[in-house]
């Protein structure tokens, strides 16, 4: 079945409407001559060319960046990736990662450019979480430990380190029985592990060894980690050193 040209251009029409991405058609001095509406809706503005440049929606650092892509594509004429901050109307920052293409004459020569950019403003934000989540633990005077279930250890902070005299390189893929005292017996270390695997937290007081031989006592907390389906996948101990005398 074949379509006229309208019908063609309707049909393309409908697609880019129901798009979830911001899409837009903008001229090789970055004037836009379409946006989709999820875009136009973001940026305040009607659909249909209002002489609004692209430059002047994105951040003022990557303004600069996004010129030399826009002259590398006209040069090139071969599509280009980058991720680069939007402004709404309102000034907030949204991080997208956009797709830049180009539409051709039939002389080949580049007359428009096409494109389509997903927020990833989520990401980003998750990423600065966790980024302030990662000083706080490497800053914290707790020492703190991640293993996986079968308790292999994958992470331990400097506070740990420090305490037990063991380094991350020598601590991360052993299991945790470097620290085991002795003081607890087999009982008690049944029963915390029991605890755990079947997805309760453990406090209490440990007595632990460090890489020298010397004793202490910490308060620790044992908490496992779940996934989506309620399995436990990590567990998480912080412990903070005692003044018990051992």
């Amino acid at each position: 079945m074949a379509f006229t040209n309208e019908e063609t251009l309707n049909i393309l029409k409908t697609l880019l409407e129901r798009e979830n991405s911001y899409l837009s058609v903008i001229d090789l001095e970055g004037k836009y001559l379409y946006k989709n509406p999820p875009l136009a809706k973001l940026l305040s503005s009607d659909e249909s060319s209002d002489n609004t440049s692209i430059f002047n929606t994105l951040h003022s650092e990557d303004k600069e960046r996004i010129k030399d892509l826009v002259k590398e594509i006209i040069v090139s004429e071969k599509a280009q990736s980058a991720e680069y901050r939007l402004l709404d109307s309102n000034g907030n920052i949204h991080h997208v990662r956009a797709w830049w293409g180009v539409l051709t004459k039939k002389e080949g020569h580049v007359e428009k450019i096409i494109t389509m950019a997903n927020e990833t403003t989520w990401v980003k934000n998750l990423e600065q979480e966790i980024e302030k989540l990662k000083i706080i633990v490497e800053q914290s005077t707790d020492h703190i430990v991640v293993t996986n279930k079968e308790g292999i250890i994958e992470y331990v902070n400097p506070a740990f380190e420090k305490v037990t005299g063991y380094t991350k390189e020598e601590s991360v893929g052993k299991t945790i029985r470097n620290l085991i005292s002795g003081k607890n017996n087999q009982k008690f270390y049944d029963e915390v592990w029991g605890k755990i695997a079947g997805g309760q937290t453990f406090h209490g007081e440990v007595i632990n060894k460090t890489k020298s031989g010397e004793y202490f006592s910490c308060d620790k907390t044992i908490v496992p980690i779940k996934d989506g389906d309620g399995n436990v996948t990590h567990f998480v101990s912080t412990s903070k050193t005692l003044e018990t005398q051992i």
